[in-house]
Parts: structure tokens; C-alpha cells; sequence
């Protein structure tokens, strides 16, 4: 009886399968080799080798030929860079050919492709060769613009996408202001424009043009007083020098007049505090100005000294006293 094979073998069985349908794919479109592949070597200088790196590929006529074996270096110069190469050594490259830096695909990815020369030369380019390349093609430029500009244009078209909302909203927001802008010019046609504000408007200007007309003469006169104006300047310029002349002669009373001025602000304190003491009463002054009975009294005193003088000095208004003779001398007694 033969045995059946369990679920488990055959999930490995195919498990296995598939394992190796993916290493066929990736050898086959990965473009790995299985076997070493006999190469020799060549060096290219190129003035521009941007994008090219190690593995990057060399074509002849559309066929992978070679391999970039180590990156792009700077040469001692300082204006070339210089790779290093491997051709298959099954594929001869006649001399004369022309090897230039090409875009592969739009992802930017670059490689030297092998140009041969219109007229087969039978001459072959020895192992170890330095070959100089030329700068990349002016089509690759326009490629590699291209992919920038398709860059540029898919970020616009993502803005776009993505401001959609807001222009719908600038769009309402558009509508809305000129609707208002309709309801503005309506009032200014009807309440600015009108016949009496175009007739006012109409008068100022006819105002302005007479304005213009006399401005002419009012320059004239204008003249007129600027010149007249220089004269009155120039009289004043010399009575300032006269002016000058005579401050000059006035000098040594200007320099007396500090002290006077000292002077005279010591005097006019005290004659404030006199008057500070007045007003409060104090000191003759004070009694004679606002003292009523020490006035009248004062000038009861004044009257009577000059009705008697100063040795006869009596107050009428007081009886008068008799002598008493008994109080006298009577000469001397014995």
C-alpha cells in the first residue's frame, strides 16, 4: 500500500518551489552572474561625472558591457575626475569611440554609453587604457530638466490639490466683494456724482483757473517783497554792527551791573520780610497799617508835636496840673 505524503511535506515542497522561482527572478532581471566573468580593466576622465557610482553600468549599443568597479575620483588638477572600469572580455571597442555620460531612467539614474565611430578604425582599445570621455549630452540635459520640471509640476498639482478648498472659498469670498463693490458704485453714482456736487465741483475748478491767471502778478509782487525784503535785511545786518560797537563801549557798565543787581535783590528781601511782618502786625509798620487805635494815636502824637514841640510837648486833651509852689525851691534856709 503506498503511503500518502502529509500536509506539512507538501506545504514545504512548495515552500521550496517558491524559494527558488524568486531566486530565478532576481537572477534573471537583477542581471547578477552566476559565474565569475572574465573582465579587463580601462580608466575614463570625464569633466563631469555627476551621478555615476560604483556598479554603474556601461553600454555599447544598447547592451550592458561593463561595470563602473570604483567611483569617480579627483584628479590632482583639480578639473577632471577619473573612474575606474571593467569590459567583458569577449567585447573589443574600437579606438575613436566616444564615451559619454546618458541618463538611464527618469529616477535620474546615470550611465556611460559607448558611441562607436562612423568608420570602423580595426583598432581596439588595449586593457588598462586611459580614455577621455565626453561631457553628457545635451539631450540628457533636457532629460534631467525634464525630470525636474515633472518634479516641480507634481508638487504644484499636490498644492493645488490641496489649496482646492480654499480657492472654492476665494471664489464665494470674489462673488461677495463685488457684489458689495456693485452697492458702492451705486452710492457714489447716486450721492457723489450727482448734478449740484458736479455743478460745486464745476465752480472750484473755475475758481482755480482764475487762481492761475492772478498768479502771475502775486509772483511779481512776491519778487517785489524778496527784494525789498534784502534790503531791509542789509539795514538790519548794519545796525546789528553798529549795535555790536556800541555793547563793546557799554562793556565796563555791563560788568557793574552784577553787583547793583546783588544789591537791590538784598533789598528787596528785606524790604519783603518788612512787609511779611506787617501784614502779621508785627513792628511799627505792621501796628500803623492795620493797627486803627495805634494810627489815630500816632497821629494824636504827630498833631501835638507840632502844635508844641518837643519841649512843650502836652497832650490838650489831659487836664493840666498846677505847680505846687510848696514842692519849689525857696532858697536856702538858715
Amino acid at each position: 500500500m503506498k503511503q500518502k505524503l502529509k500536509p506539512e511535506t507538501w506545504v514545504g515542497i512548495f515552500l521550496i518551489a517558491g524559494i527558488l522561482m524568486i531566486i530565478g527572478v532576481i537572477l534573471g532581471f537583477g542581471n547578477i552572474k552566476t559565474s565569475k566573468e572574465q573582465t579587463y580593466p580601462i580608466n575614463i576622465i570625464f569633466k563631469d561625472a555627476a551621478g555615476l557610482i560604483k556598479d554603474s553600468q556601461i553600454r555599447l549599443g544598447g547592451v550592458t558591457v561593463g561595470k563602473v568597479t570604483k567611483a569617480p575620483e579627483l584628479l590632482p588638477s583639480g578639473n577632471e575626475v577619473m573612474l575606474e572600469a571593467s569590459i567583458q572580455s569577449d567585447v573589443k571597442i574600437q579606438q575613436g569611440s566616444v564615451f559619454r555620460v546618458d541618463m538611464q531612467n527618469i529616477l535620474g539614474d546615470k550611465y556611460i554609453d559607448i558611441v562607436p565611430p562612423a568608420q570602423p578604425t580595426h583598432e581596439y582599445i588595449l586593457p588598462h587604457a586611459t580614455i577621455i570621455g565626453q561631457p553628457e549630452s545635451d539631450f540628457s540635459k533636457i532629460k534631467n530638466n525634464a525630470v525636474g520640471a515633472t518634479e516641480e509640476i507634481l508638487k504644484i498639482l499636490k498644492q493645488i490639490e490641496k489649496n482646492s478648498d480654499n480657492i472654492d472659498d476665494a471664489i464665494l469670498n470674489i462673488g461677495e466683494a463685488a457684489k458689495g463693490l456693485a452697492q458702492t458704485t451705486r452710492l457714489i453714482n447716486e450721492g457723489i456724482l450727482n448734478r449740484e456736487n458736479l455743478q460745486n465741483l464745476g465752480s472750484v475748478l473755475s475758481q482755480i483757473n482764475r487762481t492761475g491767471e492772478q498768479l502771475p502778478g502775486l509772483m511779481e509782487e512776491t519778487r517785489s517783497s524778496v527784494a525789498a525784503m534784502k534790503d531791509t535785511v542789509r539795514d538790519a545786518r548794519k545796525l546789528i554792527a553798529g549795535a555790536e560797537e556800541k555793547l563793546n563801549t557799554l562793556d565796563p557798565a555791563v560788568k557793574a551791573i552784577p553787583p547793583t543787581l546783588a544789591a537791590l535783590r538784598k533789598a528787596s528781601e528785606q524790604i519783603s520780610s518788612i512787609t511779611a511782618d506787617a501784614r502779621k502786625n508785627q513792628g511799627f509798620l505792621g501796628l500803623l497799617m492795620y493797627d486803627a487805635r495805634f494810627r489815630a494815636n500816632a497821629q494824636e502824637f504827630i498833631r501835638n508835636l507840632r502844635d508844641y514841640g518837643i519841649l512843650r510837648y502836652r497832650n490838650p486833651n489831659e487836664p493840666q496840673v498846677k505847680p505846687d509852689p510848696r514842692g519849689g525851691f525857696s532858697g536856702s534856709r538858715r
